[in-house]
């Protein structure tokens, strides 16, 4: 159980957590770019993070066009508005993907439980129960002897 399936389900919750921050990503952007598209604004001036909490100052003189990363390593220059919709269909993407990592997440949690349950039953048939007559009514069992 802790060999194979408890490190699967921490795979399983590691991969729910990246996809879930890449939807956080896309609707921040989405935000992001509604603003830019309602207040009209042509030009930028921002801070952006170089990595390692190093930041420097930056200044985008034409906000009409912004690179995305479409996945694979590659971004892609577009307008806002052609962005925006981009970005709806990346997070339709990303929420169906999430969903089938949710499946994934129960179906490992299920194999746990059941494993142990089988561990239980097994431990108490060793130790000379009869685990599976436990739930069954006294008349019931009497009438199979």
């Amino acid at each position: 159980i802790d060999d194979v399936l408890k490190r699967e389900l921490q795979r399983a919750l590691d991969d729910f957590r990246s996809g879930a921050a890449l939807l956080e990503d896309c609707r921040e952007l989405r935000r992001n770019i509604d603003l830019l598209l309602t207040g009209n604004v042509t030009e930028l001036e921002t801070t952006v993070e170089l990595g390692c909490q190093f930041f420097v100052k930056a200044f985008v003189p034409d906000t009409s066009r912004i690179f995305v990363d479409v996945g694979l390593g590659f971004k892609l220059e577009m307008p806002l508005a052609e962005a925006q919709d981009f970005l709806e269909h990346k997070e339709a993407f990303v929420l169906s993907g999430l969903d089938l990592r949710k499946r994934r997440i129960a179906e490992v949690k299920a194999d746990i439980r059941q494993a142990l349950h089988l561990l239980d039953m097994m431990t108490q048939v060793k130790s000379g129960q009869q685990p599976w007559l436990a739930a069954c009514e006294p008349e019931l069992i009497e009438s199979f002897s």
